[in-house]
């Protein structure tokens, strides 16, 4: 399937594409990407939670979800699923540049990129999510976005 809907373009082509390794041992691979991308997305849960009952600060839990979204978002695409990196990505940028303070509105943005995320592994879309699932990843995009020229312009 081609990634390059929309003006979208997966950073790596999936494993498959190389045709070096045997199915199998792709196969393998895959089923090890989809059991460490589950407990990532387990652990960004966990985080939320924690978020929601503030049980730590919002710099922490920025700091631990920036780094497990970093690795979701450099993984997608080489396991053939362009819509983890392009959702992983928008949500990194976020978190590189959280406000200061925790908001509601960001946290929303956060936990709707969360879902996504889950929702895709969820409902193995891999290969070119078509139309709708780059429409959503725009929709992200400039959420993402305007929690991020907020932040800036609270922080002069």
């Amino acid at each position: 399937m081609s990634n390059a809907k929309a003006g979208h373009v997966a950073k790596q082509p999936p494993l498959s594409s190389g045709g070096s390794l045997p199915p199998e041992i792709l196969a393998d691979l895959r089923e090890i990407y989809l059991q460490g991308v589950r407990a990532d997305l387990a652990a960004l849960d966990a985080l939320l939670a924690d978020l929601s009952a503030q049980r730590r600060s919002w710099a922490e839990i920025v700091e631990r979800l920036r780094r497990i979204t970093h690795n979701v978002k450099g993984q997608g695409s080489s396991f053939g699923y362009p819509l983890m990196t392009e959702i992983g990505e928008s949500l990194h940028a976020l978190l590189r540049q959280a406000p200061e303070q925790a908001t509601p509105t960001a946290a929303r943005v956060i936990e709707a990129h969360v879902i996504c995320l889950r929702r895709v592994i969820e409902n193995d879309i891999d290969g070119d999510p078509g139309p709708e699932g780059w429409k959503l990843v725009e929709r992200l995009r400039a959420l993402t976005g305007r929690i991020v020229t907020e932040s800036q312009s609270s922080r002069f």
